[in-house]
């Protein structure tokens, strides 16, 4: 009985703190953004990059695990209004942008980037059924 508890308690701290509005989904994710920026950051060199690897894949995971809880999200809230429309400015999303250019940029950059996102994008992929 005690494992029980501690399972339904676990199960409804999760619940309280998973998003519960597109707005929350959107401010989640520029939190993410903003991480992820800094990470690249601190990236100058190749070697720099290779470091930073482990991370960046942590990075692209929590992208694809929002992605797919907004999914989730939509498919639940079918037919209530729900606005996608992105009407706060998209700043953290444009310095992230930047940021993987500049990487790319890098020796070996994007093939290095691609190979962090790409079991992310599989799962991303099997999980949306694209």
């Amino acid at each position: 009985m005690g494992k029980g508890l501690v399972v339904v308690g676990l199960t409804m701290l999760l619940a309280a703190c998973a998003p519960s509005s597109m707005e929350e989904f959107r401010r989640e994710g520029e939190a993410i953004s903003r991480k992820f920026t800094e990470q690249l950051q601190r990236i100058e060199t190749r070697e720099d990059l290779v470091k930073a690897l482990p991370e960046i894949k942590k990075h692209y995971e929590e992208i694809v695990d929002l992605m797919i809880e907004v999914n989730a999200f939509k498919e639940e809230h079918f037919g209530e209004a729900i606005d996608t429309y992105y009407s706060t400015d998209n700043l953290a999303s444009e310095a992230l942008m930047m940021e993987v250019k500049r990487i790319y940029r890098l020796e070996g950059g994007r093939e290095l980037m691609e190979s962090a996102q790409r079991e992310s994008l599989f799962r991303l992929d099997a999980v949306l059924g694209n």
